[in-house]
């Protein structure tokens, strides 16, 4: 399916990334999933931005419209996002983000519970007040758990019902 290809794609960029920075593999792979629509994205498809950083990257900037939540409402505005020359140095700028920010040192600190780490985003990451809910159904739904090299989840280490092992 599109979906695990997608999955298969961007696991081993989300695993070095967790080796590298400690950021868990199943919440770089979740965010990867939602962020970019599966890499549906014109963000992600034309400019290999899988997470939505804003900014100028490696390779430039490019403006597109943006979804925000103000005081729990969601408005739409413009904003530079981060362009990159590959998916991999995607991948690897978002743990780097993640892991050096100070403004995601809650989320670090849970950095062997996925589901915390999910939930320590919100907010912070992205002002979606449901993105760690979003996140854990993504991790749930498909299994990714499973690329964690040290999840705490209890059923990283069950089976893969419904998807193939690598």
């Amino acid at each position: 399916s599109a979906e695990r290809t997608f999955i298969e794609q961007v696991a081993p960029g989300a695993m070095a990334a967790q080796r590298k920075y400690g950021v868990p593999a199943a919440v770089t792979i979740a965010q990867a999933i939602v962020e970019s629509g599966w890499g549906t994205s014109t963000l992600s498809a034309r400019d290999h931005n899988l997470f939505g950083i804003k900014g100028t990257g490696p390779a430039g900037g490019a403006f597109y419209p943006t979804t925000e939540y103000v005081n729990g409402r969601p408005v739409t505005r413009t904003a530079e996002f981060r362009v990159y020359h590959d998916v991999a140095q995607s991948i690897d700028d978002h743990g780097r983000l993640i892991a050096d920010s100070g403004y995601y040192g809650q989320a670090m600190a849970s950095r062997d519970d996925p589901d915390g780490f999910a939930n320590a985003l919100t907010g912070v990451y992205a002002t979606d007040p449901e993105y760690g809910t979003k996140l854990i159904g993504m991790m749930q739904r498909y299994h990714l758990y499973r690329y964690d090299s040290a999840a705490s989840h209890p059923t990283a280490g069950g089976p893969a019902v419904g998807c193939e092992a690598e």
